[in-house]
């Protein structure tokens, strides 16, 4: 060990999570980043595939489809923070690396609150009885009915431990963003919340009258 590091003490390991949470922190603006620099949305399976492609066009360095999708949590319960990996994406993003990326976003001093710039849903303003579909990656779906406030009811779920019949609450939408439901189930705790979209957030869809 070089004498002028020195070794971990105390609480090692709550050292070592903050690291990584800073990471996580940096790596989230940094998906945010290129999604800006692409002019469509990093959702499906083809378009990783395109997104490997316009980081090589651009000579910032070759990324598989597979490995972008690590990095965006597409594969399940799998996630990339390989260095080299971050540095390829900062450089498509205008940066010279991760670390120049971080240090930029430090000095800029990010904006972590105000209102939405994205599209978003306020439930209560949707008449009882609306209903309305939310999606999220990789490819999870869901139909909600309003049955009143800020109470909905699955209709239908795919690849998602939530199933029909289940109530959930929730006040208020933000695309893009992750979404926390307050479950009504005999199934569950009381008070259990579930939250989707996590990383990428989610999407929704308003769905016509019958």
């Amino acid at each position: 060990m070089p004498e002028n590091r020195k070794p971990l003490r105390g609480n090692s390991l709550t050292l070592l999570t903050l690291m990584i949470s800073e990471t996580d922190f940096y790596l989230d603006m940094l998906r945010q980043a290129v999604a800006r620099s692409v002019s469509f949305p990093i959702r499906t399976s083809r378009d990783f595939e395109l997104l490997s492609e316009a980081v090589a066009d651009a000579g910032a360095g070759y990324l598989s489809p597979s490995t972008l999708k690590r990095v965006w949590g597409y594969v399940r319960g799998s996630q990339t923070r390989h260095a080299a990996t971050l540095d390829i994406l900062s450089r498509f993003a205008g940066y010279d690396c991760f670390g120049d990326f971080a240090a930029r976003m430090r000095e800029q001093g990010e904006v972590q609150s105000g209102f939405p710039e994205r599209p978003s849903l306020d439930a209560l303003t949707l008449e009882p009885g609306a209903t309305l579909e939310l999606s999220w990656l990789p490819d999870r779906r869901m139909t909600l009915r309003r049955l009143g406030a800020c109470r909905f009811e699955i209709l239908a779920a795919a690849n998602t431990r939530l199933e029909a019949g289940m109530r959930v609450r929730f006040s208020h939408i933000v695309e893009g963003s992750p979404l926390v439901l307050n479950i009504e189930s005999d199934a569950v705790a009381p008070g259990s919340v579930y939250e989707i979209g996590k990383i990428d957030g989610v999407t929704f869809r308003l769905l016509p009258a019958e």
